[in-house]
């Protein structure tokens, strides 16, 4: 899918083909090193194409998750995922959410629609709830979830701890999708 962003541009939102890999890899390791909401430290990214390879093709056989990329021309701008939180009955219901900006691209609008896709993936496949977590002081991140609908429901204590011996506390963060069309 190809969107007009705020200035002009084209963002082009598709899923994640093998040949990504590379492209992917210089991803993780441009957006690990920007800030410090992110789930790793920069230096624990250390796939190789051929793994990165391995687990692009795994996802595209799983019909229980989408990984979506977002372009501007040839450059990887940002990615997001959903996948069900589990495969059993009483769980099918869920998916749990992330995303990644590039800072250089973030307030362009990229992140609303990559959301809009994955809540268009998850009505397509019966999901009723998205979930996430959230680093507390991310601010813009938990007014834009909120933005969709997303409400706090849950707080993690010293969720991360960081190199420098500092921690962060998370927010869960949940969104009905039946109730929020």
């Amino acid at each position: 899918m190809i969107y007009k962003l705020k200035n002009g541009m084209e963002l082009l939102i598709r899923q994640t083909e093998i040949q990504d890999a590379n492209k992917l890899i210089e991803f993780f390791n441009i957006v690990d090193r920007e800030t410090k909401f992110l789930a790793r430290e920069p230096s624990e990214f250390d796939k190789t194409q051929s793994e990165e390879e391995e687990i692009i093709e795994k996802n595209l056989k799983n019909k229980n998750e989408i990984h979506l990329l977002g372009f501007i021309g040839d450059e990887l701008v940002g990615q997001c995922s959903a996948n069900r939180v589990k495969d059993r009955l009483r769980f099918r219901h869920r998916a749990n959410f992330a995303i990644m900006i590039k800072q250089a691209f973030t307030g362009l609008g990229i992140g609303g629609k990559l959301m809009r896709e994955i809540i268009s993936w998850c009505e397509e496949n019966d999901i009723e709830q998205i979930e996430l977590d959230v680093v507390s002081t991310n601010t813009r991140a938990i007014n834009f979830y909120k933005s969709f609908g997303f409400t706090i429901v849950g707080e993690i204590p010293n969720a991360l701890k960081y190199l420098d011996g500092t921690y962060a506390d998370e927010l869960i963060m949940i969104c009905q999708i039946k109730n929020n069309k």
